[in-house]
């Protein structure tokens, strides 16, 4: 068969789906985007969860206001986390939004096709995560230091020390 006729072939198959509308396709980028955030502050919580039973810190789920075109006002879940130093230091896992293209990083690094970013910030230091989403598999990837690496537990404290300004014990 020609390239010709299996697109005919496919396009006519395609003939009876109802096309998605804008709403509707910005209402399921926005859930998915919602139920990726509670995932990854369900991962986040568990991660934590030594560090909380060691009473060194509390975990508390927060939600963000966030405004966006075509999505609106919407309630972002992220968390507080409360270290317990001397004093104390909250580091916030604060999702910024969906509608993210690309980011510049420090030294002139250039990331697109992200659809959507959180930061992990505590004061005025902030390290970003973004969301990565092909053929519904969601991967969030952190690019600190100009490395590309896949967000997970190892590189999450790295970052928490890095934002909290914890350095290692000798």
């Amino acid at each position: 068969m020609t390239k010709a006729k299996e697109f005919v072939a496919a396009l006519r198959s395609q003939q009876s789906a109802q096309p998605e509308g804008v709403e509707e396709y910005w209402k399921r980028q926005k859930s998915l985007w919602i139920t990726d955030l509670s995932s990854l502050r369900a991962s986040i919580k568990q991660w934590m969860a030594p560090v909380v039973q060691d009473h060194a810190a509390t975990v508390e789920d927060k939600g963000f206001l966030a405004m966006e075109p075509d999505l609106g006002g919407y309630d972002a879940p992220g968390l507080e986390l409360m270290l317990l130093t001397e004093p104390p230091q909250a580091v916030l896992l604060r999702p910024r939004g969906l509608r993210v293209v690309g980011v510049v990083e420090t030294g002139g690094t250039r990331v697109v096709g992200a659809n959507g970013r959180i930061d992990l910030e505590c004061g005025v230091r902030r390290e970003i995560v973004l969301r990565f989403r092909k053929d519904d598999v969601t991967t969030w990837y952190s690019f600190s230091g100009g490395k590309k690496r896949e967000f997970d537990e190892e590189i999450f404290f790295e970052l928490l020390a890095r934002v909290a300004d914890i350095r290692a014990a000798s």
